[in-house]
């Protein structure tokens, strides 16, 4: 009956732990996998990160004024995200790094209409078939290589 009762008491802790501190549990599970996820996507995340400085220097030349949004996203941050209602996948291709948001200010006005983002978005899809522009999918900021 201790047995039991040792048993029942253990995995209670486990699951109470992983609830209380999800962080922790994610944290061991992203670290185990993210070796792998690097390897095998380096080349495609290389090609996204040379279109991406082409993207910011495009922007420079044609007056745009951007700042660094988010490049590389964690699985927490990525559950969290969906938790809030702030995305709505577990798949983000921030978690690959072949995913960057960009903020764009017009006279000193954070600005995320689709329409003011859709030159930037149309040259980002014109450097590569792969790359697809968020103001496809409601997401002006997004830029993305699939």
């Amino acid at each position: 009956m201790k047995a039991l009762v040792r048993l029942l008491l253990g995995v209670y802790l486990i699951i109470a732990t992983y609830l209380a501190y999800p962080s922790f549990m994610i944290m061991i599970q992203d670290e185990s996998t993210q070796a792998v996820v690097d390897a095998s996507q380096s080349d495609e995340q290389w090609e996204f990160l040379k279109d991406y400085a082409k993207l910011i220097q495009w922007a420079e030349r044609h007056g745009y004024k951007l700042t660094a949004g988010e490049l590389y996203r964690t699985m927490y941050q990525q559950r969290y995200y969906v938790a809030k209602g702030l995305s709505w996948t577990y798949n983000s291709k921030h978690l690959k790094r072949k995913a960057g948001d960009l903020n764009l200010f017009i006279d000193g006005k954070y600005i995320t209409s689709k329409e003011a983002y859709r030159p930037l978005g149309e040259y980002w899809e014109s450097l590569d078939s792969k790359n697809r522009w968020g103001g496809r999918f409601n997401d002006a900021p997004h830029f993305e290589r699939r």
